[in-house]
């Protein structure tokens, strides 16, 4: 899973996020449009296999 967030020098938004790096990198011209236009930049974070399970576990209590 990639997480996908707006960075200013301030804060930082998270505004996606997706299953495949296929789909973020067809998706990420249009966030880096999106983010500069708001004076940000585009970061993101992966998250293992490991992590997505014990979130959807925690989601599933």
């Amino acid at each position: 899973m990639i997480r996908v967030y707006f960075e200013s020098s301030s804060h930082a938004e998270l505004v996606a996020t997706f299953e495949t790096e296929e789909l973020y990198m067809l998706c990420l011209p249009e966030l880096e449009k999106e983010a500069e236009r708001m004076d940000m930049i585009v970061t993101e974070s992966m998250l293992d296999e490991d992590e997505v399970k014990y979130i959807q576990q925690i989601k599933n209590k």
